[in-house]
């Protein structure tokens, strides 16, 4: 089985996606048949090649045969329904994975990255939250998604009030969250001494 998902795995990350869905027939057909790691991957793949259609056959397929969807196999839907503007599908989704499912930081990152990319801070700052909620410790992505998103809609106060409670927690910040943060503090010292600039009659 390891080599199986090892060669559906390495045909899909070479985005060899056809040859990857052969060998998954050949599984199916044979004595290996796939488990959830495989038709994760191969979801993860169909969405990342925006095939959406083929995704959804295959998790629907899951749901009335084995294997079962696992949280991995719902992240993975949820993240191609938000990357093909699908907010409808993926908050249904998400919600369906609550039923059966604890989603894991990785889908809370999903999430907030939806909502951070449309713009909706207060339902993405309340995911991240109710993360926390379920007892689960917020990484070094879920941190730096929800800081780019404060950053992008100008909240300053929170960006940095979110970047210091990563520090007092022990996260250390990666290059990008770094590069973030500063470029941002000189976006806004740079208008600040434009507005502070006399105007020249």
């Amino acid at each position: 089985m390891v080599t199986y998902n090892t060669m559906v795995c390495g045909y899909c990350s070479l985005r060899r996606v056809d040859e990857a869905v052969h060998l998954f027939q050949q599984m199916t057909q044979g004595q290996c048949k796939p488990n959830a790691i495989t038709c994760s991957i191969l979801i993860d793949a169909f969405c990342k090649e925006g095939k959406m259609d083929d995704a959804v056959l295959l998790f629907d397929q899951m749901l009335e045969k084995d294997p079962e969807p696992n949280v991995v196999t719902y992240s993975c839907l949820i993240d191609g329904y938000f990357k093909s503007e699908n907010m409808e599908s993926a908050f249904e989704l998400y919600e369906e994975m609550l039923q059966s499912i604890s989603p894991n930081i990785v889908s809370y990152s999903i999430l907030i990255d939806g909502l951070c990319k449309r713009g909706l801070m207060k339902k993405a700052a309340l995911a991240f939250h109710s993360a926390i909620n379920r007892g689960l410790v917020p990484d070094v992505v879920a941190y730096g998604i929800l800081i780019h998103g404060y950053c992008k809609v100008g909240r300053t106060a929170e960006a940095m009030a979110l970047y210091g409670r990563m520090l007092i927690s022990g996260i250390m910040p990666d290059a990008i969250i770094q590069r973030m943060i500063a470029k941002h503090l000189l976006e806004i010292q740079s208008h600040q001494n434009m507005s502070a600039q006399p105007d020249v009659l």
